[in-house]
């Protein structure tokens, strides 16, 4: 049976429960079955009942103690320069800033590193905890298209000079090479990285892995921008 359908009965029969259980006491009451004396036995009881429904109700059904992260990212360019000063008319400093929010309610920490099976896993998509892709687009498809980072007919193109995958998280990495790193809950984090790129439109893969295997801690974002980012246009494509 889907969860989802699962989901709503239970949520219905809580419901039906709790409604009961307050009919039930008012009726006594009423009839005079009920020794007020107990009453705060009853309420207590009650009360019991109630906050572990709740209880279930936000963690089980609510799954409000599962792990949330947000996504966003700010494109910024600036013409390069010769060491004479005189601009590059055709590549760009490209500073991209990727800010990670911890928008659940409990701790994400990152892996020290991903292991060989996970990359395999995840079809190559990471090959970090915090992982950054790039890809270009090239100028000459003029023809309707669908342009898809797993499409067969792929015309995203890796660009010579940059890594195919970048680490977001270099700057928590310890001499062994492994990561430390963590987010608490409301917790965010901008994570920068500086490229050279030529004139030209891109797409970036933006991947988070938390430590939790059983929890399904993955959470991904595809992204368009344009080298150089027009200036008429806000600079942030979160």
């Amino acid at each position: 049976m889907p969860w989802r359908r699962i989901k709503r009965y239970l949520e219905i029969g809580l419901g039906i429960l709790a409604a009961a259980a307050v009919v039930f006491l008012l009726q006594c009451l009423i009839a005079g079955q009920l020794d007020p004396k107990k009453f705060s036995d009853v309420a207590t009881g009650l009360a019991i009942l109630a906050g572990g429904g709740w209880t279930l109700y936000q963690f089980a059904l609510r799954r409000a103690f599962e792990s949330a992260l947000s996504i966003d990212c700010t494109v910024r360019t600036e013409p390069s320069k010769h060491h004479s000063g005189e601009p590059i008319e055709e590549h760009f400093v490209v500073a991209i800033e990727v800010v990670f929010t911890n928008i659940g309610n409990r701790r994400i920490s990152a892996p020290p590193a991903l292991t060989s099976k996970q990359i395999e896993d995840y079809q190559g998509a990471a090959k970090h905890p915090a992982d950054l892709e790039i890809r270009q687009l090239p100028e000459e498809v003029s023809v309707p298209s669908f342009v898809g980072w797993w499409y067969k007919k792929q015309q995203l193109r890796t660009i010579p000079g940059i890594p195919e995958h970048v680490s977001l998280l270099y700057e928590y990495t310890k001499k062994d090479e492994k990561i430390d790193f963590f987010m608490e809950p409301g917790e965010k984090y901008a994570l920068g990285t500086v490229f050279i790129l030529p004139r030209g439109h891109y797409a970036a893969k933006i991947v988070f892995v938390g430590e939790r295997k059983l929890a399904a801690e993955y959470w991904s974002r595809i992204l368009y921008f344009h080298v150089p980012v027009p200036a008429t246009l806000t600079r942030s494509v979160s």
